[in-house]
């Protein structure tokens, strides 16, 4: 029943620091509550204290590598949007912005599978690295790595750094006389 209310904060870290503010309270209002998963995946906007029959729009914003999977309330989708608009509230409301990483492709395999194996290929995060690896079977040697027609590595072992774009690269082996 108030019409103010004083707020105090002040900081874990060092007590030392402490702000106030005064508040007024909405008579007959909810709370909308938004929460990003995983926390580090964006940021998400527009949750708050909202009037009876009101509405809110909520906005997600996705961080770098990760994209927008959608708006969910009790663990279901309700929206794929990355603004969401709750109308007529009339109690608490609880939401989650989904957010996913993105992944590239590197595809590696052997220009003869009897000839070697390759490790290090699959689904990659984006802009992550990972290391190939070529080990030739007995009676063949290992001879370099071609990407589109070209050798770019002589190495066994190579890093593919700052991944953006998918990869398709071959182990080239070759028999031993």
């Amino acid at each position: 029943t108030s019409s103010l209310i004083s707020v105090i904060a002040t900081s874990t870290a060092n007590g030392l620091y402490s702000g106030t503010a005064e508040v007024t309270p909405q008579i007959n209002s909810f709370n909308v509550s938004a929460v990003a998963d995983p926390v580090n995946g964006g940021s998400v906007t527009g949750a708050g204290a909202v009037a009876q029959g009101g509405s809110v729009t909520l906005s997600a914003v996705p961080n770098r590598n990760y994209y927008f999977a959608g708006w969910f309330v009790d663990g279901n989708r309700v929206s794929t949007s990355t603004n969401y608009t709750i109308s007529n509230v009339t109690s608490n409301k609880s939401v989650t912005a989904r957010f996913a990483q993105n992944y590239v492709t590197v595809k590696a395999e052997p220009n003869n599978k009897d000839a070697g194996t390759v490790v290090g290929c699959g689904n990659i995060t984006y802009g992550s690295s990972t290391t190939l690896s070529a080990k030739a079977y007995s009676g063949y040697v290992f001879t370099g790595w071609k990407e589109a027609d070209t050798i770019i590595s002589r190495d066994a072992s190579i890093s593919l750094n700052n991944l953006t774009t998918d990869r398709k690269i071959t182990a080239i082996f070759a028999k031993t006389s």
